[in-house]
């Protein structure tokens, strides 16, 4: 596109390639400044990984919990009735 004729073309093209001529410390700044908040992002997004992997450990725990919550609440109920069962026995509870 060296040699287009488009008056467009260069009414862009001249004034920003000055400003990359007039403003080469500028530049690298933005550089800079550019790479200093993709390591920013990159630090947010290895935390941001750090909590889903615990939570990932958590809901497994939870997970585990709950398979437990059953055979332990038949065990309770269990021995809740036999609780019953005793009490009623000693208090001669026969129906007569």
């Amino acid at each position: 596109m060296e040699g287009c004729s488009d008056p467009f073309y260069h009414s862009v093209r001249r004034p920003y390639l000055r400003q990359l001529k007039s403003e080469p410390f500028t530049q690298k700044l933005g550089h800079a400044q550019t790479r200093a908040e993709l390591h920013e992002l990159r630090a947010q997004l290895a935390d941001l990984l750090i909590f889903f992997e615990a939570m990932r450990g958590a809901f497994k725990v939870l997970h585990w919990l709950a398979r437990l919550a059953k055979p332990v609440a038949y065990i309770v109920m269990l021995g809740t009735a036999c609780m019953g069962f005793w009490t009623a026995v000693r208090a001669g509870g026969g129906g007569r």
